[in-house]
């Protein structure tokens, strides 16, 4: 099974949803015959002459250049993937790690309640080691954190 990435008509141009988490991750532009596939900065990878593989083309291209983490403030980062949007934020107690599912803002949870991180760095390497938790082909990870008190509602909702 692969996560599934959808194609939403604009004109003549698509945009590229990652349908789990209802984020944007590219677009499609149709350039003649041809479409220029873009990320999500409208940063141009990639010319395809069939719509078919804007896709595979958009994924390929964010294997051999992952996205990156991005300062929104001095308290707040996001980063937006192929497989969704996460988001560390400090607070009082220190860095907490979220992901974005479904309708939902997940927090990343140790032993049930939000797992509190001492640096931003350290919230974002969790929050990376757990962006494939509950989807397919996803990796399990013994380290006490996850999206969710249960498998059921991580697979549901986070």
């Amino acid at each position: 099974m692969n996560y599934q990435h959808l194609l939403f008509p604009d004109r003549d141009n698509f945009t590229i949803v990652h349908v789990e988490s209802n984020c944007a991750i590219g677009f499609a532009n149709r350039r003649g015959a041809k479409y220029s596939v873009q990320n999500d900065h409208s940063e141009d990878v990639a010319i395809v002459s069939s719509i078919d593989k804007a896709i595979p083309t958009l994924l390929a291209y964010y294997e051999k250049h992952p996205t990156r983490w991005h300062r929104q403030s001095a308290t707040e980062y996001t980063r937006l993937s192929p497989l969704g949007f996460l988001d560390v934020e400090q607070s009082q107690l220190g860095w907490l790690a979220y992901r974005y599912r479904g309708e939902g803002r997940c927090p990343l949870l140790r032993d049930g309640n939000p797992a509190i991180f001492a640096t931003c760095q350290e919230a974002q390497h969790a929050a990376d080691a757990h962006l494939r938790d509950g989807l397919p082909r996803s990796e399990v990870h013994a380290d006490g954190l996850s999206w969710s008190s249960s498998e059921e509602r991580a697979v549901a909702t986070c």
